[in-house]
């Protein structure tokens, strides 16, 4: 999977987790990802019904193994006290461009782990 990330993703230490566990769950990394999350984590994805949690994020950062992105491209990471964000586009394999914003909630202000993922994709082409 190609990476491409603006040089201000990774301007304070907060930014640059955000910018690695961005690209982390878009490669599928799951052994990194779920060393990074709360054991209460919940994902909240937008559009979707319901909440999910741990075997969920597990399940699609499998499929993600699958290489159905082949590029991200990280516009911003941004983070202040215990919360933060990342946006970018996602290229995936059959053609089509999705836009996402992923909001994150760390766990404490220690910023080791993420409690809570809001994610918001819509396509672009």
């Amino acid at each position: 999977m190609e990476v491409s990330a603006k040089e201000d993703c990774g301007n304070s230490p907060k930014n640059l987790f955000l910018k690695d566990f961005t690209i982390a769950l878009a490669r599928g990394d799951v052994d990194y990802v779920l060393e990074r999350v709360s054991n209460n984590l919940v994902w909240i994805d937008v559009g979707m019904p319901g909440n999910k949690g741990l075997d969920d994020i597990r399940q699609e950062l499998i499929k993600n193994q699958t290489g159905r992105i082949v590029k991200i491209e990280l516009s911003r990471a941004l983070s202040h006290g215990k919360a933060g964000a990342v946006d970018g586009i996602l290229q995936m394999a059959d053609g089509r461009q999705l836009a996402f914003c992923i909001i994150f909630e760390f766990a404490s202000a220690k910023a080791d782990r993420i409690s809570l993922i809001k994610s918001y994709v819509v396509s672009v082409g």
